[in-house]
């Protein structure tokens, strides 16, 4: 195959692995739909700016794309046949509560991530005095919950 054939290819084969990644999301299955290796994706999106570019657009439409079909998912459902006897019997809508609490954490950081506390990096010894009391206090409470059997 001449280099002169492989540069006139080159810019289609392109197009096509940014469109193949917009729609797949994935470098590999971008590469096989194409019919290109991954090195040679890489190498062109390290020489290429605005090849790289394009594949950090492709990115955000695949990740768009997911967006869309996990909202589908968790607000929507999704079908499922139900079976009685072996035999398909009706069907039943189920959601997604796992993709909407996803859904709600990178809508809302702020408002739904998970609380945690740092104890690793306590900037001083008054700050760990402190953390030391509230277990200290936690633990009172505790045994004095154990202590009444009726729980009063």
């Amino acid at each position: 195959m001449s280099t002169t054939m492989r540069t006139a290819r080159t810019p289609k084969k392109r197009e096509k692995f940014l469109a193949a990644l917009s729609e797949l999301g994935h470098v590999t299955l971008a590469c096989k739909a194409v019919g290109i290796g991954r090195t040679q994706a890489y190498e062109w999106r390290k020489r290429d700016a605005a090849f790289s570019k394009g594949w950090d657009e492709a990115i955000d439409v695949a990740t768009e794309l997911l967006e869309i079909e996990c909202r589908r998912r968790a607000a929507v459902g999704t079908e499922e046949t139900v079976y009685h006897r072996g035999l398909a019997c009706g069907t039943i809508r189920k959601y997604s509560d796992l993709l909407l609490i996803f859904l709600l954490k990178a809508m809302k950081p702020e408002k739904y991530r998970d609380s945690y506390e740092h104890f690793h990096n306590v900037p001083s010894v008054s700050g760990a005095e402190e953390a030391r009391k509230r277990v200290a206090a936690k633990l009172d409470c505790l045994a004095a919950q154990i202590a009444q059997p009726d729980g009063h």
